[in-house]
């Protein structure tokens, strides 16, 4: 009878592997040709790894193959399952790839282990020993966002330089309800792509004044791919930082934050406020990935009194791919912190 394999897929191996490398490292999934890329948060240091349920020749040529115009990580690695290496172990360590070797979680260990340990920035890598410097020219370029995409996925999707200009196009749809022919060539985003007969991507605004070559505004056409869908995590941070990149792509234009005298918030202004407060207290953050992990609202932003915005929130949750907890939490901050002086006025003028 077969041995019952360690990891379903390479998908699991590489879950399981990114789930165990510490907070030293951020772990760009599907770029750059490489499964995970790997960089030291210290200094840069990249590892590119390839993943396979079994060492071979195949998985081997991918790690030698990527590297375009001298560019590359510092050390490339396969990943594999324990026991899964067998000869080629010598061969790859021959071509300067370091074999990563991951343990799952058995009767005799709690959790999945993997050798050898990754290289530290206060440590020497020798060479012939695990792990083996490349010394590129330059190092694979990162995307301006961390991908939010399965790791070893067959046919993945990428979170590409072109596919965050989309982003933002959805997010100016969004925040503004149209984009112009300036917006994309801001964005240095070929328009016709998204105009051209038949795509239905974007549609004429009717009655938009036309620019100098006659091109009106445009809204989302029915055809439109759902980008937010592809990247939730991403778009929502592209959202949120509108109010960096937004006044370069569109001139004069600022994202608003503050809600209306009706207490109505948008999507974008509630990321904007749940990114301002994260970048003014730590503690924000940790609450973030402590309610989206599940846990119970804490008792003072519970205890907040949202106004007509509590009517918003199931709204908001879905719209941002936040937990509804995760909502009212940021909202009663906001409030707290002052950020929410429309709606607390509301609030206050209504129980008058």
């Amino acid at each position: 009878m077969a041995a019952e394999k360690p990891f379903a897929t390479e998908a699991e191996m590489c879950a399981a592997f990114l789930a165990l490398v510490g907070p030293d490292w951020t772990s760009y999934a599907e770029t750059a040709g490489w499964d995970i890329l790997l960089v030291r948060n210290a200094d840069g240091f990249q590892v590119g790894i390839q993943a396979k349920l079994r060492l071979n020749g195949h998985v081997l040529a991918q790690a030698v193959e990527q590297y375009h115009d001298r560019c590359g990580p510092d050390c490339r690695a396969v990943l594999v399952p324990a026991g899964a290496d067998g000869a080629l172990a010598t061969v790859a360590e021959f071509c300067g790839i370091t074999v990563i070797t991951i343990s799952p979680k058995t009767h005799y260990y709690v959790r999945e282990r993997f050798s050898p340990e990754l290289p530290s920035k206060t440590g020497r890598i020798w060479w012939g020993e695990h792990w083996f410097e490349a010394g590129p020219l330059k190092r694979c370029p990162l995307p301006e966002y961390v991908p939010d995409v399965t790791a070893g996925a067959p046919a993945p999707i990428q979170l590409t330089d072109w596919k965050i200009k989309a982003l933002k196009v959805a997010a100016l749809l969004e925040l503004t309800g149209y984009v112009t022919r300036a917006d994309f060539k801001a964005l240095n985003l070929d328009i016709r792509r998204w105009i051209v007969w038949g795509a239905h991507w974007l549609k004429p605004v009717a009655g938009s004044e036309t620019d100098a070559i006659g091109m009106p505004a445009f809204a989302a056409g029915y055809a439109l791919p759902d980008f937010r869908k592809q990247h939730p995590d991403v778009f929502a941070k592209v959202l949120a930082d509108a109010p960096k990149w937004g006044p370069r792509v569109r001139p004069g234009w600022e994202p608003k934050v503050a809600v209306s005298g009706q207490g109505g918030l948008t999507p974008g202004a509630y990321l904007s406020l749940q990114q301002q407060l994260i970048a003014d207290s730590p503690a924000h953050c940790r609450a973030l990935l402590d309610l989206e992990r599940g846990a119970a609202l804490p008792a003072e932003p519970a205890d907040a009194d949202l106004g007509s915005m509590a009517d918003q929130v199931p709204v908001i949750a879905k719209a941002v791919a936040n937990r509804e907890t995760t909502v009212r939490y940021f909202l009663g901050a906001a409030m707290a912190a002052g950020l929410l002086k429309d709606a607390c006025a509301t609030r206050t003028e209504k129980a008058a």
